[in-house]
């Protein structure tokens, strides 16, 4: 408890220097678990406000950042969210794959198995391209599939 009011302290403190520091995903010990759902907290509404802005890697960021301090399906879900809508496909998978763990019953499984299935075909497609291009001799591959744009992130706040 004594750790978690100094760091309190610290951040009142510093001011705008522990504003930018904030921006570094904390190590809290696992047994502050008190500290690490607040923070989780926070950095979860942070990761609202960046993605509402358009700012989706800092999104991606703030989301991976609240995961790792306390795991909760919606931040797994919106980190996969935003991770297909910016592009970076393996997060996408990773926070999908993250979110049926911590929410093995969850009722929308079956869309989420097929957006990690549409993610892993579009994935290998971009590999094929990928290598059909570094082998110029090589026939082209086939144009990745259209998907249908993701559902909107859950509001959920964080544990």
């Amino acid at each position: 408890m004594r750790a978690a009011l100094a760091v309190i302290a610290f951040i009142v403190a510093a001011g705008p220097i522990a504003a930018r520091a904030a921006e570094t995903c904390p190590d809290v010990p696992d047994e502050e678990v008190a500290l690490r759902r607040s923070l989780a907290k926070e950095w979860f509404a942070k990761a609202e406000e960046a993605e509402a802005s358009g700012d989706k890697q800092g999104a991606i960021r703030r989301y991976a950042c609240s995961l790792s301090l306390a795991p909760h399906p919606s931040t797994a879900y919106n980190l996969g969210t935003v991770a297909e809508k910016s592009g970076d496909l393996s997060m996408a998978l990773d926070g999908f794959r993250t979110y049926l763990k911590l929410a093995p019953e969850a009722t929308d499984r079956p869309v989420i198995e097929a957006r990690i299935a549409a993610i892993e075909a579009r994935t290998a497609e971009l590999r094929k391209d990928i290598a059909s291009k570094a082998a110029p001799n090589a026939p082209a591959a086939a144009a990745p599939a259209a998907l249908a744009p993701p559902p909107a992130p859950l509001a959920t706040p964080a544990p």
